[in-house]
């Protein structure tokens, strides 16, 4: 009877892990600007690593085999993240290199966790989770926007693009690639979830993402909607119901959409008035959708039955007609027609909406100079970070772009051939892996919705920067190792626990995976807390700070310019040119650093040298308005003046 209680304590506890977990890590990245930023992101995979040690050491985990297809998904993991530190060596920055390799592992241990902690009998839990953490954001965001006062503070910043919706993840698109992925899973759920009340809530969710989605203005999201709606149409095993609840889906979203473009404030996030009216509009759009969730309730498939998917062909057609007409509400319900065409002006006119009428942008120049860079070095790449640095000598403008604005193609152009076959097979495996989760689970509503979510990343990752989200990254990879758990079998205890010599060796893979994450973080975390000090006047400790930094991660350029900052303004100046000349060194395609060298030089008199470093600046950023600001050129014309 006690080893009974026991089981059912183990089991409730495993149910409330797999409900709280996703919640609590997805939930922090997702408001911390979306895990951007490399101190958050590498906490999280800090804690993940080590705590996946931790169940090992004490055998409570693996709980269930692996999926098949985990070596291969595994595999392309770890061959990124051994190419992105081999770049060091033949690359322009030993610190992107590191820090690209540590983002890798970051998000391996998103589906080592998922293998080794979910199951058969938990994986349901944990994908109720992840579409609550996805509603919720969702949620948050549109909040910030029709009730100002609210507002997160990077969303009261009225100067990003013509008031697009960013806020919580920090960038626009990313969000509209979290609404798309919100929109897929609701419905997936509201198409054939067991409980009514379930796919009355999930088809409520609908206009809910879809307003979200628009108010980014995000074509490239637009697209993984669709995308990832097309997914559910073709694997859902009630097409009939998708296809009522999208036309409905459709109409609400339509009647959203337009109650906010007839409120300015709301539209471009330029006042506070009106977004009660929108508010109130939302809430009847979705009391109309769990109520067509309640009247398609007698349109369940007979029990037992799953479709294969090229069967129901009427159906299908039906949906996806239903498909394209939500897409052509979100595109087109901001303006007059298609028009503009590829008028480049719709990017900057006073109406984002006008966005969605063209295809113009820069994406074409990213991918071109991206192909470019692939050309140069075709099997190895020029290595990490290089983008960044070739964009700023040969881009056609003056715009600071750090990414390739598609993962394939950035791979290819800084990890070569050999990063794109790791690439590849990191997909194959998660495609295999997905297929039998699919299978096992006989394609449930969680099942196809946790598909189509990943889908929708997969598709976003290909055409923005949306890789490095980590919210969306651990989102996705949450979705497919949760989904994967379904093909799983659980293990006796007898087996979980395993010979000492495999369970202490993995035990000690994960320390390190985990320890590998640290130099970074924290020396990025010394590096922010050191500008911190000197902004507030402090040049002593931020000389400790920054020292720390340099300790922490010697191969980190950053380091040794906070530090030669800090010299600079303590007047210690042959320490700061020290310094200057070591981040030069160590990342000698950064005009940043080119640009620090030449204030330290000018400080010393040395004109020559000062100059040299300048005229270096700019042919590495030749448009950068850095390198030609009226403070560096007056100092310019003084030296040269004094010379």
């Amino acid at each position: 009877m006690h080893t009974g209680e026991g089981v059912e304590t183990e089991g409730q506890v495993r149910a409330a892990l797999a409900a709280g977990l996703p919640l609590a890590i997805i939930g922090f990245l997702a408001l911390r600007d979306g895990g951007f930023g490399l101190v958050e992101r590498q906490e999280v995979a800090v804690a993940l690593w080590w705590a996946l040690a931790l169940a090992l050491a004490f055998g409570v985990v693996p709980r269930a085999e692996p999926p098949r297809g985990w070596r291969l998904a595994a595999g392309g993991f770890l061959a990124m993240a051994a190419l992105a530190l081999l770049s060091v060596a033949w690359g322009p920055s030993a610190e992107r290199a590191v820090e690209e390799a540590c983002r890798v592992l970051g998000y391996l241990a998103v589906l080592a966790l998922a293998f080794t902690g979910l199951g058969p009998r938990s994986w349901r839990t944990a994908a109720a989770s992840l579409f609550v953490v996805a509603v919720a954001i969702t949620a948050y965001a549109l909040v910030g926007r029709l009730v100002p006062e609210w507002a997160p503070a990077s969303e009261a910043v009225p100067a990003l693009d013509n008031g697009r919706l960013h806020a919580p993840l920090g960038y626009w698109n990313a969000l509209g690639a979290w609404a798309a992925m919100t929109l897929a899973m609701a419905l997936a759920w509201s198409a054939d979830a067991r409980e009514r009340g379930v796919r009355m809530a999930a088809l409520a969710a609908i206009p809910l993402a879809g307003l979200c989605l628009y108010l980014t203005y995000s074509r490239g999201a637009v697209l993984a909607a669709a995308i990832g709606i097309g997914l559910v149409i073709a694997l859902t095993r009630n097409r009939r119901r998708a296809a009522i609840h999208i036309l409905g889906g459709a109409a609400a979203c339509a009647a959203v959409i337009a109650a906010a473009e007839a409120t300015p404030a709301v539209a471009s996030g330029a006042g506070e008035a009106g977004g009660g009216g929108v508010a109130l509009v939302l809430i009847i759009a979705m009391l109309a959708c769990a109520g067509l969730g309640h009247a398609t309730r007698k349109l369940a498939r007979r029990r037992g039955e799953v479709r294969p998917i090229g069967a129901g062909r009427p159906a299908l057609a039906a949906a996806l007609v239903a498909a394209v007409a939500l897409v052509a509400v979100v595109w087109v319900a901001g303006s007059d027609g298609f028009g503009h065409g590829g008028d480049s002006a719709a990017l900057t006119s006073s109406d984002p909406s006008a966005r969605l009428t063209t295809a113009a942008g820069n994406r074409s120049a990213y991918w071109a100079e991206a192909l470019d860079g692939f050309a140069a070095r075709p099997l190895r790449g020029e290595g990490v970070g290089s983008f960044e640095y070739r964009w700023a000598e040969t881009g056609s403008d003056d715009e600071l772009v750090v990414d390739a604005h598609s993962l394939p193609l950035g791979v290819l152009a800084e990890l070569g051939l050999l990063g794109l076959v790791a690439l590849g097979a990191l997909v194959a495996g998660l495609v295999a892996i997905s297929a039998a989760g699919l299978a096992a689970a006989r394609r449930n509503s969680q099942a196809v919705g946790l598909a189509a979510a990943a889908t929708c990343f997969a598709a976003s990752a290909a055409m923005d920067w949306t890789w490095q989200m980590a919210a969306l990254a651990y989102l996705a990879l949450a979705a497919v190792g949760t989904l994967a758990m379904a093909a799983s079998r659980p293990l006796p205890r007898r087996v979980r626990v395993g010979p000492a010599r495999w369970r202490w060796a993995l035990v000690a893979a994960a320390v390190l995976a985990g320890a590998a994450q640290a130099p970074g973080l924290v020396s990025t975390a010394l590096v922010q807390d050191a500008a911190e000090q000197r902004v507030l006047g402090d040049a002593s400790e931020a000389l400790e700070l920054s020292d720390d930094a340099v300790r922490a991660a010697p191969w980190s350029a950053s380091a040794y310019a906070a530090r030669a900052e800090a010299y600079l303004a303590l007047g210690e100046l042959e320490e700061a040119a020290a310094d200057a000349r070591r981040a030069v060194d160590a990342e000698p395609r950064d005009a940043g650093h080119h640009l620090l060298a030449f204030r330290i030089e000018a400080e010393r008199g040395n004109a020559d040298a000062a100059l040299a470093e300048l005229r270096r600046a700019r042919e590495l950023s030749p448009r950068a308005a850095s390198v030609r600001s009226p403070k560096v050129v007056e100092l310019e014309l003084e030296l040269a003046g004094g010379r």
